[in-house]
């Protein structure tokens, strides 16, 4: 994979080995080993995204062919790093629609069944669908292969007994 982290914030600086290693991890979970080492993607790190575009990422393939191989991922610079991961992981299984045809990139595709993405609410179209099912899955498959449940709150160690908290109700 030709990876390009572009703008990187001062602030996640130290995590950069991090996130080059959960785009590769989430590309070849998503498209394989080879696949993945015949894409190219470019991570857009802006500060003003979300004040401009009311939303925090999005992905655009930067080649028109049939098969794209080059991406671009436009992200908030202000996220923290494990509301980037996650968001990265989204962006990726978007890649991987775009890769395999089951979307277009003008969405009005999926696999093969036209969709008019304007008539049906974000959260039922079938490509976010896809992409919010398999976020968290991906990120919390890389944190425990990369040993990070130390770095982010709420993740624990697969290796450490099992702690029962009974439900409390209101």
């Amino acid at each position: 994979m030709l990876l390009k982290l572009v703008r990187l914030p001062d602030r996640l600086k130290a995590h950069r080995s991090d996130i080059r290693s959960a785009l590769k991890f989430y590309s070849t979970i998503l498209l394989g080993p080879r696949l993945t080492e015949n894409i190219e993607l470019d991570v857009e790190f802006d500060p003003t995204l979300h004040e401009r575009a009311s939303e925090y990422a999005f992905m655009n393939p930067e080649d028109d062919g049939r098969s794209p191989r080059w991406f671009t991922i436009t992200v908030d610079a202000n996220m923290e790093f494990d509301t980037l991961l996650k968001t990265l992981a989204h962006e990726m299984v978007h890649v991987k629609q775009l890769i395999h045809g089951e979307t277009n990139d003008s969405l009005s595709m999926w696999r093969g069944k036209r969709i008019d993405s304007d008539k049906v609410d974000y959260w039922l179209h079938p490509w976010e669908i896809d992409a919010h099912g398999r976020e968290a899955g991906l990120m919390t498959k890389f944190t425990v292969e990369e040993e990070l449940w130390d770095v982010f709150q709420g993740f624990k160690n697969p290796n450490t007994p099992i702690v029962s908290t009974p439900i409390k109700w209101k």
